[in-house]
């Protein structure tokens, strides 16, 4: 339990972290070369007290996605950056519902 618990907050660290570092050199989405035309189903969940990527920074994520991917969800949920229990609930019924189409 000990192990498990330590090993949760590393990795939200290191992937707080490297989500930061990310977005500083991946570039903007609809000019870096990093994005490219996808058919894969996107299902982008963000938070409404995400505190490093809040509202007002991913207001038009989803336009942008579009861009690049043809189905596009983009859900909103009263959390923070974290993944709730909501966003589990959905993830889980969207993921049930795309290997079934």
């Amino acid at each position: 339990m000990r192990f498990e618990l330590s090993l949760r907050v590393y990795a939200s660290e290191y992937f707080a972290r490297r989500d930061r570092n990310l977005w500083r050199t991946a570039g903007r989405l609809e000019t870096s070369e990093l994005y490219q035309q996808t058919e894969a189903a996107v299902l982008h969940l963000s938070g409404a007290l995400d505190e490093y990527y809040p509202p007002a920074r991913v207001e038009n994520y989803a336009a942008q996605l579009r861009t690049r991917a043809r189905d596009v969800e983009f859900r909103s949920y009263d959390a923070g950056h974290e993944i709730s229990p909501a966003m589990r609930e959905d993830i889980r019924a969207w993921l049930t519902f795309k290997s079934e189409v």
